[in-house]
């Protein structure tokens, strides 16, 4: 088997990954679902080649399953590498910052994006019914 990451971070030579190899396993059949939602997405822009209702539907659906998955992928109790954790630690940076901190305010992040991206859609449908006159 191979030992691949998404990402990593390389302090001196030491090579730490951020994410624990059981959580990476498991996130796989993950991103494949987000690879296909926004393939399908991208499809049905490419279909329709304007916003209309049917697509706004799809986008805001599309939106709303991302960022449940997504929040719900942040709440996994072994997510993240402890080598890591004791390394963002030791650089005592935020040394108040916790992990419940990291993940509210990522899951926010997360959630104003999908707000923007629905709101945008909003806009594109009711420009692409609107009747010149």
């Amino acid at each position: 088997m191979r030992n691949e990451w998404l990402f990593i971070v390389v302090h001196d030579s030491e090579i730490i990954n951020p994410l624990s190899q059981a959580a990476l396993h498991r996130f796989i059949p993950y991103l494949i679902a987000f690879g296909v939602m926004g393939l399908v997405m991208h499809g049905l822009k490419l279909y329709w080649a304007r916003w209309n209702l049917p697509l706004r539907v799809a986008n805001v659906v599309n939106n709303i399953v991302w960022v449940s998955l997504a929040i719900s992928i942040l709440h996994w109790q072994d997510l993240m590498n402890e080598d890591f954790i004791e390394f963002v630690h030791d650089l005592n940076i935020f040394p108040n910052l916790t992990s419940s901190m990291i993940i509210t305010f990522t899951a926010f992040l997360f959630i104003a994006i999908a707000l923007i991206d629905i709101g945008a859609s909003v806009l594109n449908t009711r420009k692409g019914i609107r009747k010149p006159g």
